[in-house]
């Protein structure tokens, strides 16, 4: 913290594009009482940062902002200590709110402590640590890190769940799937930023839909890849994905600081099996299923061809 109450965080995590340094700077605000636009966020900078063992996606949040929050929760003591004898009340029960720290009765501005801490930390008596910043480290509780008998390890203490609904048609006469319904559940725990939550599912769940009906990598007899361009290598477009209907329940996990899953994976993952159960249960009438992704309208022809289907 400077000594005008800005709040600048060093995160030993990064961002792969889903908001991370937005929502650890919303959780460290939180604990400050102050809008979101008065904490920065520094991530990736191994110059200044802490090393913190990157993303590792879901991760991220969980660790890194778990981490932020108990470093906050640090300073946050020590400007509540100062206010105290600034004020002359005791420390307990004072509240960070709108930029000020105070009670029912006194208030102080909470740039006015920071500052005070900086300037007259020695002058005041029992104002003598003149040092607000905290490094703190958060450790997820049901992680495995000592490998097994196989060498494995599990650096995830928990795992996001999601329902997935989707109804499909599929053209009897070219093997082409129609998505015309989709809807998705999930309970990713506590959702720090919900609107990054939900932009999360959408992009997995149209990811998933790409996985199980487009996307396909195939080479040739000397390797070399056929699909080079977006031409070859076909991906969801948004005529081909219907409006996604989505749902959340919220079960706070007891292995995290925060009680936060992460949120991405259950979006692609669920979608994949989904859209592919919707397809094979259309054919069931046929007799037939189709085996292999994605599923593609040749490979959904002949698999109706196979079964005597026109």
């Amino acid at each position: 913290m400077s000594p005008t109450g800005g709040i600048t965080v060093l995160t030993g995590v990064t961002s792969p594009g889903t908001g991370n340094e937005t929502s650890i700077a919303a959780l460290v605000a939180r604990e400050f009482g102050l809008p979101v636009d008065a904490v920065a966020v520094v991530q990736g900078d191994t110059d200044a940062c802490p090393f913190g063992f990157g993303n590792s996606s879901s991760r991220s949040l969980t660790a890194g902002g778990g981490a932020a929050v108990r470093a906050a929760r640090k300073v946050r003591d020590r400007m509540a200590a100062a206010a105290a004898t600034l004020l002359g009340v005791p420390a307990d029960g004072l509240v960070f709110s709108g930029g000020q720290i105070g009670s029912d009765t006194v208030r102080i501005g909470f740039a006015e402590v920071a500052d005070q801490v900086y300037r007259n930390a020695y002058a005041i008596p029992e104002l003598d640590d003149p040092l607000l910043e905290a490094t703190a480290v958060v450790r997820p509780l049901n992680s495995r890190y000592v490998p097994d008998e196989q060498g494995r390890t599990s650096g995830y203490p928990n795992y996001a769940y999601s329902a997935h609904v989707c109804v499909v048609e599929v053209d009897a006469e070219t093997g082409r799937v129609e998505l015309l319904d989709y809807t998705a559940v999930d309970d990713c725990g506590v959702q720090i930023s919900p609107a990054f939550v939900a932009g999360q599912l959408y992009g997995g769940i149209v990811m998933g839909v790409g996985g199980a009906l487009f996307e396909q990598l195939p080479y040739d007899a000397t390797g070399r890849p056929l699909a080079r361009t977006l031409k070859h290598y076909l991906v969801p477009r948004a005529t081909d994905v219907p409006d996604i209907a989505l749902g959340h329940q919220v079960t706070p996990s007891p292995y995290t600081l925060l009680g936060t899953k992460g949120a991405g994976e259950s979006g692609l993952s669920g979608a994949v099996a989904c859209v592919a159960n919707a397809v094979n249960d259309a054919l069931r009438p046929l007799g037939v299923r189709v085996h292999q992704m994605p599923l593609s309208a040749p490979r959904v022809l002949a698999a109706i061809r196979s079964g005597g289907a026109a």
